[in-house]
């Protein structure tokens, strides 16, 4: 959300780990029973829906290999959006990881992820 209209000013670039940028498909899910997300509530919310016009960061996104299928393509679809509309955006499966360990490869200076991270930043 810190890359939505008006606040991504403020960030040079970002690492995007395994995300949901698309908030429709949760109101499907048995999730949206105690959340009541609503369709405006869902667009509102959607990072997809609320990518900046004109200069923006840069984004690497990526996800774990052994993530379900909704991430990995919320994550390639929001790359995808935002190469749309004109930003540098880039994927990074980690095949070896998941959902919840996704965030320690970049910590570990062999790693594909952290190098690249690292790249990234210079």
């Amino acid at each position: 959300m810190l890359l939505a209209e008006g606040w991504h000013e403020r960030v040079r670039g970002a690492v995007l780990l395994s995300g949901l940028y698309d908030l429709e498909p949760v109101r499907a899910s048995k999730v949206n029973d105690w959340m009541r997300m609503d369709p405006a509530m869902a667009a509102r919310n959607s990072p997809i829906r609320l990518i900046p016009r004109g200069p923006a960061p840069r984004v690497l996104a990526s996800y774990g290999g052994s993530e379900t299928r909704e991430f990995k393509r919320q994550t390639r679809d929001y790359a995808a959006a935002w190469c749309a509309a004109g930003h540098e955006a880039a994927v990074l499966p980690q095949e070896a990881r998941n959902h919840f360990d996704l965030a320690v490869a970049l910590g570990l200076p062999g790693d594909p992820l952290c190098r690249a991270a690292a790249a990234f930043m210079r």
